[in-house]
């Protein structure tokens, strides 16, 4: 076990880097309900002491793989409108919008965990600070939704957030695995993903 402590600023992000990398593989490996602090640390090769002076409690840990795997998502979508090109169909940008989400079954695995097991177990200022952070993070997406025309600068904040509260509700709705092994090959099991695409972009079609 690593039992040499990380000092300098440096050095706490890597290792802080690392043990949400390893949380990730645990978690795809096997399944958000089965991983514990115990797991994560022997993954980390920590001591369970040292993993909670980076996390003090499970919830904050898959707190920071959900804001990662947010971070990973958007960065994607942004590289696949690039391929796609300009003008842009308001269709093809809401399929590709739900395309990259969907490809990463953690993360709307995480959503549905976190809309509807976490956040109440939240205090008023975390869920604050988590929207805050959300939204800050769809900053791209607002720009993007101005950029191709589909909203004014006034109005694509509040769609920005619609769009996300899209993907929120459709990962409740849709049947989310619950182990490791039905998330194998990283991608969600067909009936699950035709589920999660067709209320997502039936909504998204609504949306003005």
């Amino acid at each position: 076990m690593t039992t040499q402590r990380a000092r300098s600023d440096a050095a706490k992000a890597a290792r802080r880097a690392r043990i949400i990398e390893a949380t990730m593989a645990q978690l795809d490996a096997h399944g958000l309900h089965a991983v514990s602090m115990q797991d994560i640390a022997n993954a980390c090769g920590l001591t369970k002491p040292a993993l909670y002076n980076y996390f003090p409690t499970r919830e904050e840990l898959f707190l920071a793989v959900y804001r990662s795997l947010l971070r990973d998502w958007l960065t994607d979508f942004n590289r696949s409108l690039v391929t796609a090109g300009h003008p842009l169909s308001r269709a093809t940008f809401n399929n590709l919008f739900v395309a990259c989400f969907a490809a990463r079954p953690l993360l709307c695995h995480l959503t549905n965990h976190l809309t509807a097991t976490l956040a109440p177990r939240l205090t008023a200022s975390t869920f604050d600070s988590l929207k805050a952070e959300t939204m800050e993070q769809l900053a791209g997406l607002r720009s993007l939704l101005v950029h191709y025309g589909y909203a004014d600068a006034d109005s694509a904040g509040d769609l920005a957030w619609a769009y996300y509260t899209v993907l929120v509700g459709a990962a409740q709705i849709a049947d989310w695995p619950v182990d490791g092994a039905r998330m194998k090959d990283g991608a969600l099991p067909t009936r699950d993903r035709a589920a999660f695409d067709a209320n997502c972009l039936a909504t998204l079609a609504c949306l003005r």
